[in-house]
């Protein structure tokens, strides 16, 4: 098949949504599929340089739009959005035609530009609910709940997604939000989960130790954090539990990653005078399973209001390293409900300090406790997670639409 992929972020970029992008591709080029990837000029990271168009293991790249933009600049979000959304539409328009486009959801609305086409080309569309548009933003007051930028923005998704053949969600929450909010057929949602590239993690695990000793924490107990820390989570709870167990000299909480939480996570560690707060920025990606492994119980955490608008992905990795969970978020989350399903962590209520203390301690000082938790989740990652189940998952999806 010619397979066409639409999302702003892709390699080398550090998104999470581009990393699973490139997971996907590279796996369908290997089935002998010829796949196309149009991409953004500005990279998460706000990174420059990239080329207008080039081949990465097989995959043959298109970046549109404006490059360089800063992403700490709201107004240069917005207008790398928008400079995206004309120049996506056009070079769709111009590629040759592909059997199918599959678009996924960053940025907000681009499945808009994908069903235009879809249309104008008659070419089959499957959309990807990584983030569910306009209600993350109205959740977190990015826009204003029900005023009429919302409601046009929903009704330009409505249709879009009436045009797509397919759409895949992360999470059974998701499926749900989606049919209720948006009247879509469930027989046209598909649930794919981000998945663990589990092979490349085992092959950097042996490396925990040299990295804990590089970050100086070897013979700690470790509560890690890694991933990008949006608006989407929660930090106020991880704070006052280090700030409660400040004088545990065996426990440490890192924290690895960027985005708009690391601001609060660093002041109110100085503000709470957190000698047993570390950060430490995005690590290379080869890295990945040294740097999950170093942590001895991994948090993941939601705010409520985004039930069903997000499923964190970093549970998967967390799972294929072998470490137990505890996830501060909504009872009824893709995230809780695996957890409880195969007992790979624990689920605690947001703004559950108590709560949150005890399950870390179940686990940091339980180690037998912790061992089995993360050996459940291992197992399931493996059977269900990984790289290979879910690229194979996608492959058949995307052939069932070509073939009506």
């Amino acid at each position: 098949m010619k397979i066409l992929c639409v999302n702003q972020f892709y390699w080398p970029d550090v998104a999470a949504t581009g990393q699973l992008l490139q997971d996907l591709c590279e796996e369908l080029s290997l089935k002998g599929h010829r796949v196309t990837v149009l991409a953004g000029l500005a990279g998460y990271s706000g990174a420059s340089r990239l080329l207008r168009r080039e081949a990465h293991n097989g995959v043959a790249i298109l970046r549109r739009g404006a490059s360089g933009a800063n992403r700490k600049s709201l107004a240069a979000r917005v207008w790398g959005y928008l400079s995206f959304y004309g120049s996506a539409f056009l070079a769709m328009m111009a590629i040759q035609k592909p059997d199918i486009i599959l678009v996924e959801s960053t940025p907000p609305l681009i499945v808009a530009a994908g069903a235009m086409v879809s249309i104008l080309r008659r070419i089959p569309l499957v959309h990807v609910v990584q983030d569910l548009y306009p209600e993350v933003a109205e959740e977190l007051g990015a826009i204003r709940k029900d005023g009429l930028a919302a409601k046009a923005f929903r009704r330009l998704h409505r249709r879009a997604l009436s045009r797509a053949s397919k759409i895949i969600v992360l999470g059974r929450d998701m499926r749900d939000k989606v049919a209720a909010s948006y009247g879509v057929d469930p027989a046209r949602i598909e649930i794919v989960a981000n998945w663990a590239d589990i092979e490349s993690l085992d092959s950097s695990i042996h490396e925990a130790e040299k990295l804990r000793r590089e970050w100086g924490i070897e013979g700690k107990k470790v509560v890690m954090y890694s991933g990008n820390l949006g608006r989407v989570h929660l930090f106020e709870e991880v704070m006052a539990v280090a700030e409660r167990w400040r004088a545990r000299q065996d426990v440490v909480f890192l924290c690895i990653g960027s985005g708009p939480g690391w601001g609060f996570v660093a002041k109110e560690k100085e503000r709470r005078k957190l000698d047993n707060v570390i950060l430490k920025g995005y690590q290379d990606r080869r890295l990945l399973g040294a740097s999950l492994a170093c942590g001895d119980v991994h948090l993941i955490t939601q705010k409520p209001e985004t039930l069903g608008l997000v499923v964190p992905s970093k549970l998967y990795g967390v799972m294929a390293v072998g470490r137990p969970v505890v996830y501060v978020g909504p009872q009824e989350s893709e995230v809780a409900l695996t957890l409880k399903e195969c007992q790979a962590g624990l689920v605690v209520a947001p703004g559950d300090v108590a709560g949150l203390e005890a399950a870390l301690a179940a686990y940091l000082d339980e180690p037998e406790r912790a061992s089995g938790a993360g050996m459940a989740g291992r197992e399931r990652a493996i059977r269900e997670f990984s790289k290979a189940a879910a690229t194979a998952r996608y492959e058949a999806i995307v052939q069932s639409v070509v073939a009506r």
